[in-house]
């Protein structure tokens, strides 16, 4: 097997100027293939910079991992930039560890290109797909954002591979033709052949799976979508009188979805948009019990306008009560945002006001029927990494509190996880008893919790359908961040073979079908309604049983490959670069 040659460079400057130059344009190619653009066939071309840095790298990988990192750098920055209206100091960090990938990249891809016996097309594939599947799946528990294969859910004929094993799989088909490009000369032609032949099976094949599995009607469920657009700063310092305005707009997009001629059959409201301080039944009647007020200071003339309508002093559990007697009236189920305590106890602080203690805070999905709460309600499984929890900083506190201060101060990060997964039965549509699963916010970017869900919900016999609430408004005014957000969730569609509604606080709201289609979607930074016909199923895909088994196939090669190469390289006798 022939070997990956080093061209003799003119200075030590070239090979960094090479580095960071190919660098860059590997972020170029991937901005283009992401939202705003969409130009999804661009990903095939945006691996083969950085492909190119690993598997020539110089005198030094380490040198010329940094610098392909400086030129991967400005794509982070620009898929980011939307942090900084949460905390300006937290953009930086982010940024340079998402670079170190690149970095890891260029330096493990450099060893397991030169492994014995294993061509440096598979070794670099593998490295490739290792590190964003840790990245993914696992480190800081799990960032899945911005993958490889992600833009070819737009190409629908071609991502049906996720419903096999994940969006690895996807990757790695767009990694195939780049990898072989950049190692054509050491690839010995039987694998050159194979990797071919699976290739063009992919790439051809696509549109016969299309028409072999052509989606079948499926019975639809009608959903009613209120999307709200409530800013982000809002909602972290969600005064009375705002919580009073945002219910009011709430209810009357409410009232005109159920008043329609053919009303919905479920109405669904974003993640925590109910203006109150909890929604389950227990804490509620403590609430009660304990006779919990807010006092309202007006200071405008439309929030005095308030005063003359609630007085001055107003029930915590006002908003919630006028809620349940809303639904109650219209007769529409409804699917809402809220809290959830686990032993709450309130006291009276020091300083006279009511503090809510208690030994777990969740961020919850409540179905309301009949007026009341279902005793069953969904409380998110997987918080969102530094933006409700701090991945290992969270176990000591103290440290926790005091990143918060200087990063992201205002912000507090008090939700528990669930301990176990919930999914919530909703009878009596024109579908039957339907079984919703309800993914909240980043957790329908998470492969593996929303198969867990989709197990769960199938167990019950039931047809099924993803609904996910979440709130976007922390993208401010990024709305490539809102589609990206809704990008990945189209890919859960594909793999669990189910369609999904989702409703976002600012956008984007809408359904996507199994094959992860967009069907309708609303403008971002609107407020509004919408009403889809979302099919339900009973989904029978690969995927389902056998989870990203690509991913974590290439996240156990990955040392091996490492370590095959580095011991091949320090076992030959020093002398200059091949």
């Amino acid at each position: 097997m022939s070997e990956p040659t080093q061209r003799p460079e003119t200075g030590p400057a070239r090979p960094r100027l090479r580095a960071f130059v190919l660098g860059l344009a590997h972020a170029l190619l991937f901005a283009m293939a992401f939202p705003p653009l969409g130009w999804w066939w661009m990903a095939f071309l945006a691996p083969v910079p950085l492909l190119m840095v690993a598997y020539r790298p110089g005198p030094s990988p380490m040198a010329a991992g940094f610098w392909a990192m400086l030129g991967v750098l400005p794509f982070w920055v620009w898929t980011h930039g939307w942090i900084a209206g949460v905390s300006m100091l937290g953009v930086y960090p982010l940024v340079v560890y998402l670079g170190l990938y690149a970095w890891a990249f260029v330096v493990l891809g450099a060893m397991a290109a030169r492994a014995r016996r294993i061509p440096a097309m598979v070794g670099l594939i593998v490295v490739w797909l290792g590190l964003e599947f840790f990245r993914g799946r696992i480190a800081w528990s799990g960032y899945p954002w911005y993958l490889t294969g992600h833009p070819l859910i737009e190409s629908p004929s071609h991502a049906w591979l996720a419903a096999l094993g994940g969006v690895t799989l996807v990757s790695l088909m767009v990694l195939l033709p780049g990898a072989w490009w950049v190692t054509r000369r050491s690839c010995p032609r039987r694998w050159a052949v194979g990797a071919g032949v699976v290739f063009g099976a992919w790439l051809v094949g696509g549109p016969v799976v299309d028409a072999v599995t052509a989606e079948r009607p499926g019975v639809p469920v009608r959903i009613g979508i209120v999307q709200t657009n409530v800013p982000q700063d809002n909602r972290m310092d969600w005064t009375v009188v705002q919580r009073l305005i945002d219910w009011m707009a709430m209810r009357d997009l409410t009232v005109g979805l159920a008043m329609s001629d053919d009303p919905p059959e479920l109405i669904v409201w974003p993640e925590g948009l109910v203006p109150g301080w909890t929604m389950d039944p227990v804490s509620l009647r403590q609430e009660i019990d304990r006779g919990i007020f807010w006092r309202l200071q007006p200071e405008t003339a439309e929030q005095a306008a308030l005063i003359a309508h609630y007085g001055d002093e107003v029930a915590a559990t006002q908003i919630v009560e006028e809620l349940l007697a809303m639904q109650h009236a219209l007769g529409v189920p409804m699917l809402v945002g809220s809290v959830a305590y686990e032993g709450l106890d309130i006291v009276r602080s020091e300083r006279g006001g009511m503090v809510y203690d208690s030994d777990a805070m969740f961020n919850s999905a409540f179905l309301i029927r009949n007026g009341r709460v279902s005793d069953v309600w969904y409380d998110k499984v997987h918080l969102t990494p530094f933006g409700e929890t701090m991945p290992y900083i969270s176990n000591w506190p103290w440290l926790q509190d005091r990143l918060l201060a200087i990063g992201a101060d205002g912000m507090s990060f008090g939700l528990t996880p669930a301990r176990s997964i919930r999914t919530l039965p909703l009878h009596g549509t024109s579908a039957g008893d339907v079984e919703l699963v309800t993914p909240i916010c980043f957790e329908a970017t998470m492969p593996a919790v929303c198969r867990r869900l989709v197990g769960r919900a199938l167990a019950t016999g039931r047809p099924v359908l993803m609904v996910n609430i979440t709130n976007d408004g922390w993208f401010a005014g990024s709305d490539r961040g809102r589609l990206m957000h809704e990008l990945g969730a189209r890919w859960r569609c594909v793999e669990l073979g189910l369609s999904m509604v989702r409703c976002a606080n600012t956008g984007v709201s809408g359904l996507i079908d199994r094959r992860g289609r967009v069907v309708s979607r609303t403008e971002p930074r609107v407020e509004g309604t919408l009403v889809v016909e979302a099919p339900v199923w009973r989904p029978r895909t690969p995927y389902l049983r056998v989870g990203e088994w690509g991913g974590w196939a290439a996240l156990a090669l990955l040392p091996v490959l490492a370590w095959m190469g580095r011991a091949r390289n320090s076992s030959e006798p020093s002398g200059p670069d091949e």
